[in-house]
């Protein structure tokens, strides 16, 4: 209970100094009279573990209740103010959007989408292996989230019916797991080919 008031009085604290260096960038866009013709795009990584799944601070991009991160973007008289998108997003798709906000073209080259346009059945993996011991994938399509840790540990969850990911209904003979499977396996071999000294455990 200690390390999770800590965490979050340490959440705020952040929260703060990053709303002050946020506010001087604005300000000094008024001063210099550029807010008119300046696209502003504030976004984030990922948020923190205040508890959720036994964990605290930063550890990685996995569970989607800790991936709801701000996107927001702001041109006075270009962008509407007050537009809301609650689909599921990618850091790729920012710039897709910001091309789009421009009336620029998106260049074939360039993954992602611009917010709200994205496919109902888009796939989103992750993968973490720096700050854990073991690697752990994820992935997610339709509300569907499946994670996988290279000691074998897995989980899978609807995160629609149950946000906050606490009722783990990983069951092999789930049909919603073997298409998931299929889509994680190659992340899976493409760490494995650049990781020495760990495999992968448990793979169907």
């Amino acid at each position: 209970e200690a390390d999770v008031r800590g965490a979050i009085s340490t959440y705020y604290a952040m929260t703060r100094f990053v709303d002050d260096g946020v506010g001087q960038i604005l300000d000094a866009l008024d001063q210099l009279d550029l807010t008119d013709n300046t696209i502003v795009v504030f976004t984030a990584d990922h948020g923190d573990f205040m508890g959720e799944h036994g964990m605290q601070n930063k550890g990685g991009l996995f569970y989607d209740c800790l991936t709801r991160v701000p996107l927001v973007v702001s041109w006075p008289g270009q962008v509407a103010g007050g537009v809301r998108e609650d689909s599921p997003v990618n850091l790729i798709d920012i710039v897709p959007t910001v091309l789009d906000v421009f009336g620029i073209a998106v260049p074939e080259a360039v993954s992602g989408f611009t917010v709200g346009s994205a496919p109902a059945d888009r796939v989103r993996i992750t993968t973490t292996t720096q700050r854990l011991a073991v690697p752990i994938h994820s992935v997610e399509r339709y509300h569907h989230l499946m994670l996988y840790g290279w000691d074998g540990a897995t989980s899978y969850y609807h995160t629609d019916e149950d946000p906050e990911e606490t009722n783990n209904l990983y069951d092999t003979d789930n049909e919603n797991i073997g298409c998931l499977w299929d889509f994680l396996k190659p992340a899976i071999d493409m760490v494995d080919a650049e990781r020495a000294g760990m495999e992968p455990a448990g793979v169907p």
